[in-house]
């Protein structure tokens, strides 16, 4: 109909003039007007018709592409890969019998995350303990009870062999004969995150119920949830605590010359928490990201809580100490560096900055340390480490003056 409505259309207009024959004394005005008439109620007609008919089509081709996409999906099912399991059973005597098969898959894991709030600098942690779970087994999960752990079902269960270690001339590098004095093991390497499904359980009552245990933690969830198999990560909370910690400011104003405030947790390890990623809230404000590796906190974990813009800090050369001499052939510098603290709070703060002295790699180039004020020097590093108390609106000011002498025909990166 659209096809027969355009030639109509095209037919309308290409007989559009008055007076046929080029005959002008055939012309009248009632000609023009019945035309006119004609041409507007014809092809108002024409469109009118057309609009219809394209909104129409635009209904149908909606229902086309609904109807397309319920195919894809019924056509994905049908490829989707299947498994048989074959059981070998000894009846000695006729019997009725329940069997419930558990096995192991690959594509279902889960990964720790934590939300780590501050409302207050005098408050403790509020840590919520989290879990993105994931699956893409090709089954929906619909309300299943969830068992998570860190349990690796894929480590070897056979004792390690020390092979003799034998010793070779080596001819050039990267060239490797016999064994490693080093010892790997399975046990060496990252461990999978595990997850255990049952659909014979009622779980009820808290969140979740964990033993502590140096080797495997278990989370046993006590609602149950739904895991669509879509290896899409889905947020699921574990448990709630609150950690004690202290708070302070850290500052090294050659890099950056804001102050940072850190929140110092000890004793970290006895909360028997797994590696993962937290986000870091102060005053219910995200601050940022950080990573809890929990193989290698000692007892300390310091988590950076973001810029404190009410401490002023400024890094300036002090003009006069800084000047260049001429030697006998050596270049002697001397530099002097000055930096103020403002604490603009209204309260006291504990702050520690650091800053530094370059240190030589070479006996031709001598550094010298001639003033540093309190602070404590790493000689290895050329480290300086301050430690202040600030109190509510005071000003706190540090002084460092070192010396750098090396051979005037040479130079250095200063």
């Amino acid at each position: 109909m659209l096809d027969v409505y355009a030639q109509e259309k095209a037919m309308v207009l290409n007989n559009n003039k008055v007076g046929w024959g080029g005959n002008s004394s055939d012309f009248l005005i009632e000609d023009l007007e019945d035309l006119s008439d004609f041409y507007r109620d014809r092809l108002a007609d024409i469109m009118l018709k057309n609009m219809q008919l394209n909104q129409k089509q635009e209904v149908l081709q909606k229902n086309i592409n609904r109807i397309a996409q319920k195919v894809n999906e019924a056509n994905s099912k049908l490829n989707r890969a299947t498994g048989e399991i074959l059981v070998e059973a000894y009846v000695p005597n006729n019997a009725t019998a329940n069997f419930e098969l558990s096995y192991m898959i690959g594509s279902a894991g889960w990964i720790p995350s934590y939300n780590i709030n501050v409302k207050e600098v005098d408050e403790p942690l509020k840590v919520s303990y989290n879990a993105k779970v994931y699956q893409n087994t090709g089954v929906d999960w619909k309300d299943v009870s969830l068992t998570l752990t860190n349990a690796n079902p894929n480590l070897s269960g056979n004792k390690p062999e020390i092979h003799p270690w034998r010793l070779y001339f080596v001819q050039g590098q990267g060239f490797d004969m016999g064994y490693s004095n080093k010892l790997e093991t399975d046990a060496s390497k990252p461990r999978l995150q595990s997850l255990a499904i049952s659909d014979s359980e009622n779980l009820v009552g808290s969140t979740a119920e964990y033993p502590m245990n140096d080797a495997v933690t278990e989370f046993k969830i006590k609602s149950k949830h739904s895991v669509p198999s879509n290896g899409k990560h889905q947020g699921l909370a574990i448990d709630e605590f609150t950690i004690p910690a202290t708070y302070q400011y850290y500052c090294a104003p050659k890099l950056d010359p804001s102050a940072f405030l850190i929140a110092r947790v000890t004793e970290f390890e006895k909360y028997d928490l797994l590696p993962g990623e937290a986000n870091l809230f102060f005053s219910n404000t995200f601050v940022g990201k950080t990573y809890i590796n929990t193989s290698t906190v000692a007892d300390t974990l310091d988590l950076s809580l973001g810029r404190d813009q009410s401490i002023v800090v400024k890094r300036e050369k002090i003009k006069e100490f800084c000047e260049t001499k001429k030697l006998s052939g050596s270049t002697k510098e001397t530099l002097g560096i000055e930096i103020s603290v403002k604490n603009t709070k209204s309260t006291k703060i504990q702050l520690v900055i650091e800053d530094q002295v370059p240190i030589s790699t070479d006996k031709e180039i001598e550094v010298d340390l001639i003033e540093s004020k309190t602070a404590l020097h790493d000689k290895g590093t050329g480290k300086l480490r301050w430690s202040k108390n600030i109190m509510a609106g005071q000003t706190e000011s540090m002084v460092f003056k070192y010396t750098i002498k090396y051979p005037s025909d040479k130079k250095i990166n200063l």
